[in-house]
């Protein structure tokens, strides 16, 4: 098995969605965005139940990782790619 990350977390993260990810082996999500500052891990079904529960009776004490992430995904896009790939293959 390998890592792989989906472009999904970015996708929801523009869509202001509160992300839910479960943590794995190999925390791949952090590579773009911080645990507890723009998603919440779970480690098994029991802790997803309760993580959904406390996130629908307490909505707005989670909106500043919704927030959060919103800001980081806007570095995510295409273009934003596409010109670090340019700029790497320019420099070699």
């Amino acid at each position: 098995m390998m890592p792989q990350f989906k472009t999904r977390m970015h996708e929801a993260a523009f869509c202001r969605t509160l992300n839910l990810i479960y943590k794995d082996e190999w925390n791949v999500a952090e590579e773009y965005y911080t645990p507890n500052e723009d998603f919440l891990y779970f480690t098994n079904k029991k802790d997803l139940e309760k993580k959904i529960r406390d996130i629908s009776n307490d909505f707005e004490n989670y909106q500043s990782l919704i927030d959060n992430a919103y800001s980081k995904s806007l570095n995510y896009t295409t273009d934003n790619f596409v010109g670090k790939i340019r700029r790497e293959l320019e420099e070699k």
